[in-house]
């Protein structure tokens, strides 16, 4: 580091800060503070902390916090920082001496002057105390004014010996101290804070997301209504997704991290070094690069593929089935995206950022806040988390607009405190706008009952109001003087949150559920439910709503203005029902007497939804043939009662499982037709798991489990889960943080399943990993939401520090075992 005294007694800078005209004094304090900046980050440097593989110590040894940036210090504050130290009275004796050497030199030189050059002397010197005053930037080199002044010293020189001088440079000090009024009130409306540059860094990440949103689905679009495609592919990170449900937001704090890590500045304008990895000229283009980097999609156009299918075709004269196989040639189209975090994506290059620079960090993300910025405490109340449920900035596929506000997941009537001293600037029908520290103006939009006037003074804590509806919106804007506020990133100011921002990175879910959760039901059919509810409370299947609305789904599609009976339900009600109503009143009638015969004969419930479009009759037909349900059963069912008649039948679902006909009695299919709207039956754990999804920052679970820090939290989520779904009083599952004491229990209890036995895991169990492959289990856990026995779908704790839905293959090295939660085989 630089010896900052011996730069401050250097007699040639002295000498060259005279030639130039510098301000000594302000160059000293400008020195001073230059000090007491590189104290302040020698006092804050945080140790070097190792990261997979980089220089410095361990993360579970860190101790300070990460270097935020710095807030500068005013020059009294910095002088009164050198009296301290002992600095101030020598820095004061060596400006006066100074300033006497040049004074008296000065003197002897201008008394030798004749009286017409006396006076263009002290022009030009007058002149030149303007420029220094106010013709120069913060780095001394000459703006607008300093320019313009310099010119009538240069002719000033020429006419040193005109009578007008005079008058020539009170009108040029005249110009100039116009000039200089103009440039600061202008300089009101156009100055950048850091608060304001923090804020349009974050917009731009969000920009850039529904930017490449937007492109991705209309690209998917363009091909799904192009005539020529027989198909379009959709893969996210190589597992086939649902363009139509994609929608993935970056995690922009992070890109807020690393502008901290390696600038220290938020100011996106800003020149970066051209040599640079990304080859760029400003911090914007790089911002734009490592999105891309991270979030992007490939367009593979299309291309004639050849695909194998499978029909299976009905010899009437034999009575029996033939299985072909062919090869058909399609037109496919393919899309594929690309996600990876910030974080990986600096991992994965290590020349983005320097050593120091990576240090830095990833330490930080550790923290849940940006410690430097945290001056508001949460509206909910004191020592609370919230919920942010809607992003600041721009959403999902719209780059038209952005809200300038985050909403917190409320319940209505919830009371909204303040979040922090307060004072109450404007009350306006639910909104309320209070004056905040740090000239930060606090806005709480959608309240109701409001217990505050204006004027009022508040504290932290204290009453505001209600909320109208489930959520409050919030503002932050920075209080501006003759200026219209700017508005401000409020998650950065705001303590205690974590995010769970609307998104879905196109997993498919796998259908083939009774009483689970519809799959993404249109309008037409989620319009029903209520009837649906009342009818199955009435007849007490109350938990085979989402049945009845699967029903609704596959036999009218809900829509009521073709067909009223939107259960097909005429033929169990003895005459033609012309109202939806009383098709669901009927529909569920009948539904709820076919589980009841089902019970009492012992056939599964699956075998009732067949009943309900074959007849009471499959279910006797089973008892008696002593058949469990399968499809095959029920397929033969339907030859037996048609005598082996058959009918075209084109459906995806037949065609998937290479039939292109079916039975002339009612409908083979049937169980498959409604339950791909189901999901399966996953059980509380996993109910419970869903929920949690995009909740990021793991404070929520380790604060529950009894740390007061951060620590990996991935077995603490599972703990959390197994505690609100009762698993660990039953003893399923252990209270720990450590993945590989809960791999000893599950061993110990004989519900450990090796990954290389062959097991197929089951929605609810536990899957666990270890990063070197040697399967130990010991780094990672998660909880499987389903398998087909090809890939695995998991909920996971800790994932890019949070809680992520993620596909493998089953066949994933990484993977090394599994929790058997139901007890049964796999």
């Amino acid at each position: 580091m630089e010896n900052e005294k011996h730069r401050q007694e250097n007699p040639k800078e002295i000498e060259a800060a005279k030639k130039s005209g510098e301000n000594v004094l302000g160059s000293s304090v400008k020195m001073t503070k230059k000090v007491f900046m590189n104290k302040h980050q020698r006092l804050n440097k945080k140790p070097s902390i190792g990261y997979k593989g980089y220089s410095g110590k361990p993360k579970s040894l860190l101790k300070k916090k990460p270097l935020s940036i710095v807030q500068e210090k005013n020059p009294a504050q910095l002088i009164g920082g050198a009296k301290k130290s002992g600095q101030k009275q020598d820095l004061s004796n060596k400006v006066e001496s100074l300033k006497r050497v040049v004074d008296n030199k000065a003197a002897e030189k201008v008394a030798s002057l004749n009286p017409k050059t006396k006076k263009a002397v002290y022009a030009k010197k007058m002149l030149e105390m303007v420029i220094n005053t106010i013709g120069r930037d913060a780095n001394g080199s000459l703006n607008l004014i300093g320019l313009i002044l310099s010119i009538v010293i240069i002719f000033s020189i020429v006419l040193a010996t005109a009578p007008l001088l005079p008058i020539i440079v009170i009108l040029a000090a005249i110009i100039a101290i116009f000039l200089a009024i103009w440039s600061f009130l202008v300089g009101l409306f156009t100055i950048k804070t850091e608060n304001m540059a923090l804020e349009e860094a974050y917009r731009l990440v969000t920009y850039m997301d529904a930017e490449t949103n937007q492109n991705i689905h209309n690209l998917y679009q363009k091909y799904s209504l192009d005539q020529n495609v027989d198909q379009v592919k959709f893969t996210v990170n190589g597992f086939a997704a649902n363009a139509e449900d994609f929608l993935y937001s970056t995690d922009g704090d992070k890109f807020l991290y690393y502008l901290n890590a390696k600038y220290e500045d938020y100011d996106i304008d800003n020149k970066v070094d051209k040599n640079n990895y990304f080859n760029v000229t400003t911090v914007r283009q790089e911002m734009q690069a490592l999105h891309k980097e991270g979030f992007h999609y490939t367009d593979d156009g299309i291309k004639t593929e050849k695909v194998k299918e499978t029909t299976t075709v009905y010899d009437p004269d034999t009575g029996k089935e033939e299985t072909k196989e062919q090869i058909v040639e399609k037109k496919v189209a393919t899309i594929n995206v690309s996600i990876t975090s910030l974080t990986q994506v600096v991992d994965e290059h290590p020349s983005i950022m320097t050593v120091d620079q990576r240090d830095k960090f990833f330490p930080i993300q550790d923290l849940p806040q940006f410690v430097n910025k945290i001056a508001l405490g949460n509206p909910l109340g004191k020592n609370k988390y919230a919920t942010v449920t809607e992003k600041y900035g721009y959403r999902g596929r719209n780059t038209d607009s952005w809200d300038n506000y985050v909403r917190i997941r409320a319940t209505k009537g919830d009371p909204v405190y303040a979040t922090a001293k307060e004072e109450v600037d404007e009350i306006s029908g639910g909104t309320v706008e209070n004056f905040g520290p740090q000239k930060l103006k606090v806005i709480y939009k959608n309240l109701t009952n409001i217990k505050v006037r204006e004027g009022q003074n508040l504290n932290e804590g204290d009453l505001i109001g209600y909320t109208a509806i489930n959520g409050i919106d919030m503002s932050i804007k920075e209080n501006r003087t003759l200026h219209k506020d700017p508005n401000l990133y409020p998650s950065a100011y705001m303590d205690r949150l974590s995010y769970q921002f609307p998104g879905n990175d196109g997993t498919l879910l796998p259908g083939g559920g009774l009483t689970g959760d519809l799959i993404d039901p249109p309008a037409s059919v989620s319009k029903w439910r209520d009837l649906a509810q009342k009818y199955c409370d009435q007849n007490n299947i109350s938990k085979y709503v989402n049945l009845v609305l699967a029903i609704i789904w596959e036999e009218s599609g809900g829509d009521s203005q073709k067909n009223p009976d939107i259960m097909q339900s005429s033929e169990s009600a003895g005459h033609k029902i012309t109202n939806p109503e009383e098709s669901i009143q009927a529909g569920t009638k009948l539904l709820a007497s076919l589980i009841k015969q089902g019970k009492d004969d012992q056939v599964l419930d699956i075998a009732v939804l067949q009943a309900y479009n074959y007849g009471s009759g499959f279910l006797d037909w089973l008892k008696e043939k002593n058949f469990k349900y399968s499809f095959e059963t029920g397929k033969n069912y339907a030859a037996e009662k048609a005598k082996s008649k058959t009918i075209a039948y084109a459906n995806p679902i037949a065609e998937k499982m290479g039939y292109s006909w079916r039975y002339a009695y009612g409908n083979m299919f049937y169980v498959k037709l409604v339950t791909q709207h189901i999901t399966q039956e996953t059980g509380e754990l996993v109910n419970i798991a869903k929920k949690e999804v995009g909740m990021s920052n793991g404070s929520k679970y380790w604060e529950w489990f009894g740390y007061n820090g951060r620590i990996e939290w991935c077995q603490i989520f599972v703990s959390w889960v197994a505690n609100q779904a009762g698993y660990d009083a039953d003893g399923l599952i252990l209270k720990t943080a450590s993945c590989i004491t809960e791999v000893d229990y599950l061993k110990k209890n004989a519900r450990y399943k090796e990954a290389v036995s062959g097991y197929i895991p089951k929605s609810g169990d536990l899957i666990f990993f270890d990063w070197s492959g040697t399967r130990t289990g010991k780094d990672h856990v998660g909880i499987v939401e389903y398998s087909d026995g090809k890939t695995v779908q998991t909920i996971e704790g800790n994932s890019s520090d949070m809680v992520k839905r993620n596909t493998y293959n089953i066949n994933d090295i990484n993977i090394s075992g599994y929790g058997n939660m139901s007890g049964g085989e796999g």
